[in-house]
């Protein structure tokens, strides 16, 4: 169900605000809305290290090498080892720059082919210009008078050439010629490319040393969300001369149990029941034990209902649970689910990890069950099944003396399934519309109610049964 909630507010001496913010915390029932923009120095500081411990976690889930090297130091904490991920990446990343640069170095000395340099400055120092240039081979111009030109190399119609003078005159502004690469020898170009890549494949390798120290940044994610909580909580408080006070919402079963701290520290506390139209009311689902795995379902599609709708957790578990033993449809692949889920059942230490496998599991066991019914198990022909295997009698028939489902029945089952699943989501909106004096509401509802039943009537008489 969907906890009731209340709007509550904390008036406290502006000196308590720090130990005001951290005894909330401590009880940890408040939903805090921050009154002024939650802006300080700290505030700042603690997103820019949130968004790095969250970057690190991607980065040490994403490493992968056939030899991680553990890192030396094995007692980190979290801040150390987001330290050392964050470090390697940066070392990763210049390696990469180092090898594209050494490619582009490579790329402009090849038409060249290696030379020193050094002898280039000498030839300099004793009067001697030499010029880089390039151009078709079959259009080379006449090189300028007191000038030499040497082809070198020539790819395809193109030739690369040096020109030679025994003076340091100038070239004439129709001749552009080319820089000197920032490299000379192709031999010290491709060394440093494969350098650069081992270190590269050796960082990657150190990076991956980290996976087993991953929980302990995942710990100091919450840490830093923790006291990011905290900090924009004392930021956003709004503030007198001599009180500050803070505004957010609690579960109504919890306002005993904060008055009570209210009356320890001297907070002075105003408790309302929500605006019909507050949009900011947090939404606390309190689900029994047995129901818990439907939790799963919500976190994997990343919703949640909202504070004035209808907790949908049963339901959901319900006919999920439902239509994926119907689309599975077989109990073969079921067992293997179910294997599957069995497997990891004591491999799996974490609540979510555990919640999943029960979520699993109920599926593996629906998807054997509506194979049953169905007598479909990996394909194989009904009457091979043991007795129990060969389906239920309402869905199945006899073709051609062979025992097979009976797709009418299955068809009429699908129909009335979805009828009686969209149906009660109407009828219970219809309840609630009651409840709160909406009739035109309720009968609105129950209206489409009875639509959907015609259209189910209509759509098993032309479908089903063919008219």
């Amino acid at each position: 169900m969907i906890e009731p909630m209340k709007q509550v507010s904390v008036i406290c001496l502006a000196k308590d605000r720090d130990d005001t913010v951290d005894r909330l915390g401590e009880l940890g029932t408040v939903h805090v809305v921050a009154v002024n923009a939650p802006q300080s120095a700290k505030v700042d500081e603690l997103t820019e290290e949130l968004s790095r411990a969250e970057r690190a976690v991607l980065l040490i889930e994403a490493a992968g090498a056939d030899d991680p090297i553990a890192p030396q130091r094995q007692d980190m904490d979290g801040a150390a080892v987001m330290a050392k991920a964050l470090e390697l990446e940066n070392a990763i990343e210049c390696e990469e720059e180092a090898q594209v640069n050494f490619q582009q170095f490579h790329e402009d000395l090849a038409p060249w082919g290696s030379f020193s340099k050094e002898l280039l400055n000498e030839l300099k120092s004793k009067g001697v210009s030499v010029r880089l240039g390039c151009g078709l081979f079959d259009h080379l111009p006449s090189p300028p008078e007191g000038w030499i030109l040497h082809v070198l190399k020539t790819e395809g119609k193109e030739a690369f050439f040096v020109i030679l003078s025994e003076t340091q005159k100038a070239l004439p502004d129709d001749w552009e010629a080319l820089p000197v690469p920032h490299m000379t020898d192709l031999g010290k170009i491709e060394e440093g490319l494969k350098k650069s890549r081992v270190r590269q494949a050796e960082l990657s390798r150190e990076l991956a040393g980290l996976r087993p120290f991953e929980k302990r940044v995942a710990d100091y994610v919450e840490q830093v969300k923790n006291e990011l909580a905290f900090a924009k909580a004392h930021a956003g408080m709004g503030e007198t001369e001599s009180l500050a006070y803070l505004s957010g919402y609690i579960p109504a079963r919890n306002t005993e149990q904060l008055l009570r701290a209210a009356s320890e520290q001297g907070w002075g506390v105003k408790l309302d029941d929500p605006e019909k139209d507050d949009e900011k009311v947090p939404t606390l689902l309190r689900m029994p034990k047995a129901l818990k795995i439907s939790k799963t379902i919500f976190d994997f599609i990343g919703i949640l209902p909202g504070y004035r709708e209808v907790d949908v957790s049963f339901s959901v578990l319900v006919f999920l649970t439902l239509f994926f033993g119907m689309i599975i449809g077989d109990a073969g692949y079921g067992c293997i689910f179910l294997a599957i889920a069995l497997f990891f059942r004591k491999r799996v230490t974490s609540t979510e990890g555990r919640r999943a496998l029960q979520l699993f599991t109920v599926l593996s066991v629906t998807t054997i069950l509506w194979g049953f019914l169905t007598g479909n198990v990996f394909a194989i022909p009904t009457s091979r099944l043991p007795e129990f295997m060969q389906g239920w009698e309402p869905l199945m028939q006899e073709v051609d003396g062979q025992r097979q489902s009976d797709n009418q029945a299955v068809q009429w089952l699908c129909f009335f399934i979805a009828a009686v699943h969209l149906s009660l989501a109407h009828l219970w909106n219809a309840i609630l519309a009651f409840l709160h004096n909406k009739q035109r509401i309720a009968l609105g509802q129950i209206g489409w109610a009875l639509f959907l039943w015609a259209n189910f009537f209509t759509a098993v008489e032309l479908i089903v049964f063919k008219g």
